[in-house]
């Protein structure tokens, strides 16, 4: 056989089974399934992010786009995006920046990031709704700025975001730079909000007919956009604020809060649906509110750890205000400083509250000269009741021993109150 045949016999069988390699990768990449688009950029579907330009229907074109194919993640590039009404995010559409710069005095206008400018009074920028659910669907990585609104008077903007009989939805690194009110929720569970700052200057968060544990972690408040001259502060909002409002609520778990500013920093209180139960508060630091935390909602019941709270330059009333009827609080480790009046005050109408503390450290109260004490039960108020220094506390045993028998003896009781 000669040399030239067996080369190309070589060459035949080399062609043969580069041409089968070829055949046998199209028919896998025909085979394999396409997969489906994640990611929808906004200025793919026309969003400029000037400041200037309308972006708002190129948002919901974007939003539209993700879910029809299924769900997906709306990008919003650096930039700063004007937005004239709501958008809604539908189950599995996820809306995320890249993150935020919150201008100061010195170095505004500055806003770098990805950014909403907000323009309309009477809708909501994001919204979550029944109708179309946004279950498993998260907001991250954005600011909203306000150009319109005023320090002196402010304007009624709708929440920044609000969300009504929707479940399982993330918040994640959202700046309110200058909301009037900011994460409105109602009739939603299991809610996780995360890294949540900013200025909001009527309501921060608010939260009604959530009957499923929310989870409310690292939130820090502060006066970002507008101070008082001289105060360190905004004095509407120290009029009229309200950090967070927990009204109809079951087992909500707060943790990691900061406030600055507000008349309240924290209300546990009730709506025409009911009240709080079961609240978890740890690690907190309400510094420059008129009243660091207040238990207004009848029968109330909750427990802190962990808190501080303290008055603005001295003007601040009370660093927990206990006005519902039949509350019942347990704080371990409480620390409350520089109130115009009380460190904590339990009000005439709140008969049979139960306050219980481990762990208690005051000072620079009555501020005002006044002649409070540090702890009051307001006078005509016999039912309540506040027990200092206790450990364990024991209410309501339907009769029953805190102890067994004839075994009590070997539980130690030290520190110990036993109610009914």
């Amino acid at each position: 056989m000669s040399r030239r045949r067996v080369l190309g016999g070589s060459i035949l069988a080399s062609g043969m089974a580069a041409s089968a390699g070829v055949l046998l990768a199209q028919s896998a990449a025909a085979a394999a399934p396409a997969i489906p688009q994640q990611y929808y950029d906004v200025r793919n579907n026309g969003a400029v992010g000037d400041g200037t330009t309308d972006d708002t229907a190129a948002f919901r074109k974007t939003i539209s786009r993700a879910s029809a194919a299924g769900g997906g993640i709306v990008e919003v590039p650096a930039g700063t995006y004007r937005i004239t009404g709501s958008l809604t995010l539908p189950d599995g559409v996820s809306l995320e920046g890249v993150g935020w710069h919150s201008p100061r005095a010195s170095d505004s206008p500055n806003f770098s990031g990805s950014w909403f400018f907000v323009t309309a009074t009477g809708a909501s920028p994001i919204q979550f709704t029944k109708s179309t659910a946004g279950r498993g669907s998260a907001v991250r990585r954005l600011a909203f700025n306000y150009p319109g609104q005023s320090a002196a008077s402010p304007v009624q903007y709708a929440p920044t975001i609000n969300m009504a009989n929707v479940d399982d939805v993330t918040l994640e690194d959202l700046h309110l730079y200058n909301s009037y009110d900011g994460i409105i929720v109602g009739n939603c569970g299991r809610l996780k909000a995360e890294r949540i700052s900013g200025q909001p200057l009527h309501i921060g968060m608010q939260f009604d007919q959530v009957h499923d544990t929310i989870y409310i972690n690292d939130i820090h408040f502060w006066p970002f956009w507008a101070q008082t001259a001289g105060l360190g502060y905004l004095q509407w909002s120290l009029d009229n604020g309200v950090a967070i409002n927990c009204l109809d609520v079951d087992n909500p778990m707060f943790s990691n809060i900061f406030a600055l500013g507000y008349l309240t920093a924290i209300n546990f209180g009730a709506s025409s649906s009911g009240v709080t139960s079961k609240f978890h508060l740890q690690n907190a630091d309400l510094d420059g509110n008129q009243y660091g935390i207040q238990v207004s909602g009848a029968n109330t019941t909750g427990q802190m750890s962990n808190v501080t709270t303290q008055g603005p330059n001295g003007v601040g009333y009370n660093g927990l205000y206990i006005t519902g009827i039949g509350s019942t609080v347990f704080c371990a480790n409480l620390r409350i400083t520089a109130v115009q009046d009380n460190a904590i005050r339990i009000e005439s109408g709140a008969g049979s509250a139960r306050l219980v503390i481990h762990g208690f450290w005051t000072d620079n109260w009555n501020q005002s000269g006044g002649g409070f004490p540090a702890i009051e039960i307001v006078s005509g108020n016999s039912t309540a009741m506040c027990y200092l220094g206790v450990g364990n506390f024991f209410q309501n045993g339907g009769g029953a021993p805190s102890f067994s028998a004839p075994v009590a003896s070997q539980i130690q009781q030290a520190q110990t109150a036993a109610v009914g």
